[in-house]
């Protein structure tokens, strides 16, 4: 019922645009021929300043229709989100990335690595005050992490963590200002957690001003 209303208000912010372009048209021409046929400065400029009306609420409706294009995309979503399928299991969509704004100084080791600004968090399973990603749904998923590494004595080894478990390894090479990435594909049990985790050497810095990232996306539902 929602999307219906939504299509509804939209086609007709389409028409009555449609309308005013019409008429915006119309007035430019009669603008346009204003200096050869000797109308009065007075009509030119109610002219002129119809025109301007018209481009202002032209400009108002192409924003309400990208609006309601939006909120149809997040209606679609929703419903696939609450869809079944024949065992009645969810299908949902899952996917985050989040980045480090600021710099993150002096880590500990085994301490968790939060990318605390979050640039999209679709089904809200990434915590970035903690760092974990719980899973809300059993699947396969795909996890990315990017860590520039401050100049440094230590070279830095961060891993990407599956409940307790690392599932790989990012190194950044001390001394220099170096950027490390990795990316994995692995099976995820609902409710289990994924995070960065600084390891092997202590006291590191993890350069933000969003250079350092992470990020993971449902592939396929089991």
């Amino acid at each position: 019922m929602a999307l219906f209303i939504i299509v509804t208000v939209g086609l007709h912010l389409l028409f009555a645009r449609g309308q005013h372009i019409a008429e915006f048209d119309l007035i430019k021409d009669l603008s346009e021929q204003a200096q050869p046929l000797h109308i009065s400065t007075p009509i030119i400029e109610h002219l002129q300043k119809q025109i301007k009306d018209l481009q202002t609420t032209d400009q108002q409706q192409q924003k309400q229709i990208e609006e309601l294009q939006q909120s149809r995309y997040d209606c679609e979503d929703d419903a696939t989100e609450n869809s079944t399928n024949l065992s009645g299991r969810r299908w949902g969509y899952v996917a985050f990335t989040a980045v480090r704004a600021n710099t993150l100084s002096h880590i500990g080791l085994n301490q968790v690595i939060p990318f605390e600004t979050v640039i999209y968090n679709r089904g809200r399973a990434y915590d970035n005050y903690h760092g974990l990603f719980i899973a809300p749904r059993a699947g396969i998923y795909l996890f990315s992490v990017t860590i520039l590494h401050m100049p440094h004595g230590q070279s830095m080894h961060a891993g990407i963590m599956l409940s307790g478990r690392t599932i790989a390894k990012v190194h950044a090479t001390g001394g220099v200002w170096d950027e490390g990435s990795q990316t994995v594909i692995v099976p995820v049990r609902e409710g289990e957690k994924v995070w960065v985790q600084n390891q092997d050497y202590t006291n590191q810095h993890v350069y933000g001003d969003l250079y350092s990232s992470f990020s993971g996306v449902l592939l396929k539902r089991f």
